[in-house]
């Protein structure tokens, strides 16, 4: 996991190249980390993002704004984790907030809100995929604005099993976490920070099928935690 002070730190949209096309271009996230330094962001750590189209033109399934332009599905209902452009953290629906749009720097979607006001909020449309247990990546804010990021490994019977959606809630509940929202999950989850200058993973990226090696999948977009300090 991750826990981020947002007055210290900052969240930003990890994309291909770092830039605005919102489909037919893919990446994985360490290409991603790369295109955003050297474009002079300051990044520390990151996390996979939004649902994208796998097997058309990559494009993300829900919200995505990035550095105040909004580059992908203005109309989308799903819950997302973003920072406004007075520097304050959000994570919300524009279903419920949609005076929000304009007032986003970085905004990057999920799938279902899991928390919301502390308690354990969506998933009955989809309970078979919510109650399974695979690898996950969920984002949180609680109430002092700290952000948290979570990632689960799964599918290696050896060594996790994965989590649930529940367990997931569950998990940033117990880090005081009031609102959550999942992220794609699967092959997708992946962390990683900065250590000694290097991008380090943290986690086990793991596939239906998994080789040997680890698997870093191209996606569209991820999550980067920058700072403002100098490298």
């Amino acid at each position: 996991w991750l826990f981020v002070d947002t007055k210290k730190a900052s969240l930003a949209v990890g994309t291909p190249n770092d830039g605005l096309q919102a489909h037919d271009v893919i990446a994985t996230v360490p290409a991603m980390i790369d295109s955003a330094v050297a474009n002079g962001k300051n990044v520390v750590a990151a996390v996979n993002a939004d649902f994208f189209n796998m097997f058309g033109d990559g494009s993300p399934s829900g919200l995505c704004v990035k550095d105040g332009s909004v580059i992908a599905n203005a109309d989308s209902k799903r819950a997302f984790i973003g920072i406004k452009k007075d520097g304050s953290p959000v994570l919300t629906t524009l279903e419920e907030e949609p005076e929000l749009l304009p007032q986003l720097q970085q905004a990057a979607a999920g799938l279902e809100m899991i928390l919301k006001d502390g308690h354990l909020y969506e998933w009955g449309p989809l309970e078979p995929f919510a109650f399974t247990r695979h690898p996950r990546t969920a984002a949180g804010l609680c109430e002092d604005g700290t952000a948290v990021f979570l990632v689960v490994d799964g599918r290696i019977p050896d060594y996790s099993n994965g989590a649930s959606l529940v367990d997931m809630a569950l998990l940033m509940q117990s880090f005081g976490v009031k609102r959550a929202v999942n992220l794609d999950g699967g092959g997708s989850s992946v962390c990683y920070t900065k250590e000694n200058d290097e991008f380090v993973l943290h986690n086990n990226p793991a596939d239906l099928v998994r080789p040997l090696d680890k698997i870093i999948r191209e996606e569209f977009n991820c999550i980067l935690v920058t700072t403002n300090q100098s490298k």
